[in-house]
């Protein structure tokens, strides 16, 4: 069995990281597994990627071409919105690979053209890590409804009319959807009923399978430990929120988050409160965030990551939407307990009043109720933790996700 992991890098982001853990993790199962990726941010000799000078130097410019379309529009929206229009020698490559199975993961960024996908040779499996594969180009719908039938009169372009770039993109994917049998995987069964109300995704088969953890190294670390590694004062408590871009990124909800502390903070007589924030560096515009607040910038290892999150009391994730929140797990993993909204993805992963706190969607003061009602009592805040650790010990663990995988694959070999 021969498995190649198609993603735009290895290790950056929660695609990048879930599947360059299935990838090695397959490995360790003795499977033949390889990872092709656009840009190789590890020294991992499983990843691949082309080699020479010139192709090097259009994995840095792929993202900027590939974007040029979206400049006409000039209303759009400051979001993720991605094209995948840029012809290249990427599919006759991984042809050459001669793979039983192709797994696809985040392929945007001018990585694989969408028309290309009908070019390859072997079975595709592709996970979604968000909505793009079944809309006309953006990465996380929110209010918009139009992938149920066909894209157009983008609002996210800000777009005027019906036959627009979300359009062409919409009528490219259904024109090689229709050429090519794909097998999506999603990581929640919200993303999953998500990609079949599509027009586009509608007759494919879906299989939910959640993104894999290793619990051996998002493991709970002793608090005391863990904060004095860090620098962390021992008598406050700590509120950890965090993903790439998490100020700038609407979608994570920072906005919420801030809203949140200023009720707190008005409301409640604890004010022995740290905030820290990672994935982002401290902003030149100052934020008030009420406590005081510690930017922590970019962490790319796992185990800065679990010292983190050991070293915390609460995990906020005020996203607006999320497939499936690797944040979240690895928090939950480390034995943190963990707040969401209760919505998407996330649900699955958070059980309210057993391992964290599901607020009212978009409600700030419910927030802030969440936040105090895990901090202030200590009984229950181990409760909750023991529970978190179970939680993924016994349904997430890398092990067991990879299993499931495997289990996938040779149902699919065995059809060929």
């Amino acid at each position: 069995m021969k498995i190649c992991h198609v993603n735009t890098n290895d290790i950056f982001g929660g695609a990048a990281r879930s599947a360059y853990r299935l990838h090695r993790e397959l490995l360790k199962n003795e499977i033949d597994s390889s990872m092709f990726v656009q840009s190789k941010l590890s020294d991992d000799y499983t990843v691949k990627q082309r080699n020479t000078k010139y192709q090097k130097i259009m994995a840095k410019l792929r993202p900027h071409f590939d974007a040029m379309p979206k400049m006409v529009y000039r209303n759009k929206r400051s979001i993720p919105w991605s094209v995948n229009w840029l012809p290249n020698f990427n599919i006759k490559h991984l042809n050459l690979m001669q793979a039983d199975i192709l797994h696809l993961h985040w392929i945007c960024a001018g990585f694989i053209p969408i028309l290309a996908l009908k070019d390859i040779c072997a079975p595709i499996v592709w996970t979604l890590h968000d909505s793009w594969a079944f809309t006309g180009g953006c990465h996380i719908p929110h209010d918009c409804f139009h992938y149920h039938e066909s894209c157009g009169k983008c609002p996210q372009l800000g777009s005027r009319y019906y036959l627009d770039l979300s359009n062409i993109i919409w009528k490219q994917k259904q024109y090689v959807y229709k050429k090519k049998d794909i097998l999506i995987v999603t990581p929640s069964n919200w993303l999953a009923k998500c990609a079949k109300s599509s027009t586009l995704l509608s007759d494919k088969q879906i299989e939910v399978i959640p993104n894999g953890i290793d619990c051996n190294i998002y493991k709970p670390i002793d608090k005391k430990n863990a904060r004095n590694i860090l620098g962390i004062n021992q008598n406050e408590k700590i509120i950890l929120f965090g993903a790439i871009n998490s100020i700038n990124d609407s979608n994570k909800g920072f906005q919420f988050l801030h809203s949140a502390l200023k009720m707190m903070y008005r409301i409640y007589d604890n004010k022995n409160i740290r905030i820290i924030i990672f994935g982002a560096s401290s902003p030149e515009v100052k934020v008030d965030f009420y406590y005081p607040v510690q930017y922590i910038g970019h962490l790319h290892d796992d185990f800065s990551l679990a010292l983190l999150y050991s070293a915390a009391d609460v995990f906020v994730c005020p996203s607006k939407m999320e497939s499936f929140s690797n944040t979240v797990a690895e928090s939950l993993s480390c034995g943190l307990p963990s707040i969401a909204f209760n919505i998407s993805g996330t649900v699955e992963l958070i059980e309210h009043l057993q391992n964290g706190y599901l607020a009212k969607a978009y409600e700030p003061i419910d927030l802030a109720n969440g936040i105090m009602w895990i901090l202030e009592d200590e009984r229950r805040w181990q409760f909750l933790s023991k529970n978190a650790r179970n939680k993924m010990l016994n349904n997430y663990d890398i092990s067991i996700i990879a299993k499931k995988h495997i289990d996938l694959y040779q149902k699919i070999i065995n059809k060929k």
